[in-house]
């Protein structure tokens, strides 16, 4: 990510967790996010068991190869190290929804991609709402 970029969308919330290759993708939090649309750019690549108990989705986009770590309950967190042997355990923390969407999406319009146009609408549509709702929250 560009200088600057991961430090403005990291919260405080940090957790560690083991990458496990589960047999059932789980593609709620994602569907919940980016809605119905947007949800086929996204392959589901693996789930990740926390010591806490959380379980974070991880999820790559098809045209970007950006991943996107959901946990099930609607947070957003990014991989920030560790978990290279088979019994590390990988550190993750929690960030800001919409800027970590934007940092998966955006090179769709940024970079010229093979990206379809009613990709583009839709994946800024999608960051759009997510930047709405947080809007909502707040």
């Amino acid at each position: 990510m560009p200088g600057g970029t991961l430090a403005r969308m990291l919260l405080s919330t940090k957790v560690k967790g083991k990458t496990h290759q589960g047999h059932a993708p789980e593609g709620g939090p994602l569907l919940a996010l980016v809605g119905e649309p947007v949800v086929g750019d996204f392959m589901w690549m693996y789930d990740v068991l926390c010591v806490d108990g959380l379980r974070i989705q991880a999820y790559k986009h098809c045209e970007t190869r950006a991943y996107l770590h959901l946990a099930e309950d609607g947070r957003a967190f990014v991989y920030v190290g560790g978990g290279v042997g088979d019994d590390d355990l990988a550190d993750y923390q929690e960030a800001v929804p919409s800027r970590v969407l934007d940092a998966v999406l955006s090179p769709l319009w940024k970079v010229p991609l093979a990206a379809q146009p009613g990709q583009v609408r839709a994946s800024r549509a999608a960051l759009r709402r997510v930047r709405a709702r947080e809007r909502e929250v707040a």
